[in-house]
């Protein structure tokens, strides 16, 4: 988020103004989506990083990424993470960590559509499991906000709440355990049962 932050910060970008907003909008098109996955990681994330590896526009199984598991052990096939999504840009930071910056939908039932990014705090390393060392953030181009997974444009879930969802299991519901991890101050829970 300090990147994203920065970069608007200093050239004064304003992405739905250089055409991101209709970009994102155009969900049908799956050329364009990858255009638009492609402008935002070059322009406003990868700048700003350190970066030990560049894959630009792939997929996870193209360079040697497993199948990644939900939190019962189960495949995860969710365009998300599936392995032979194509359109992803993927970036391996020098702290071996791992970008993988995504199209896809971002709201409940809205249709609103935007930048997912899932963090693999170890990169290819195991165990690949969403919830334990994967973490999605999201970035809403209608509020030009970004934030973890689950908070769903400014609605601010409950600690309580984010737990249940976490919690419960299932490749979806496993993608809101870095919401809960964030509304407990950075900190992993003494309850997170995931560790």
């Amino acid at each position: 988020m300090q990147v994203l932050n920065y970069a608007q910060n200093i050239d004064g970008a304003d992405y739905q103004g250089f055409g991101l907003k209709n970009c994102l909008a155009a969900s049908s098109n799956e050329n364009l989506k990858t255009v638009c996955v492609k402008f935002f990681a070059e322009n406003y994330i990868l700048p700003n990083l350190k970066i030990n590896r560049d894959y630009g526009i792939t997929s996870l199984s193209s360079h040697g990424f497993p199948y990644y598991k939900d939190l019962k052990g189960e495949i995860d096939t969710d365009s998300v993470t599936y392995s032979n999504v194509n359109s992803m840009y993927l970036v391996e930071l020098s702290d071996g960590s791992v970008l993988q910056i995504h199209f896809g939908a971002v709201g409940d039932s809205t249709g609103i559509y935007g930048i997912i990014i899932g963090i693999d705090i170890n990169g290819i390393s195991g165990p690949n499991v969403i919830g334990k060392d994967l973490f999605f953030m999201t970035y809403y181009y209608d509020t030009n906000t970004l934030g973890m997974l689950g908070q769903r444009h400014g609605r601010q879930l409950s600690k309580e709440l984010a737990a249940q969802i976490c919690y419960s299991g299932g490749s979806i519901n496993n993608k809101y355990c870095g919401v809960l991890i964030m509304l407990n101050d950075w900190q992993i829970p003494d309850d997170y049962p995931w560790f």
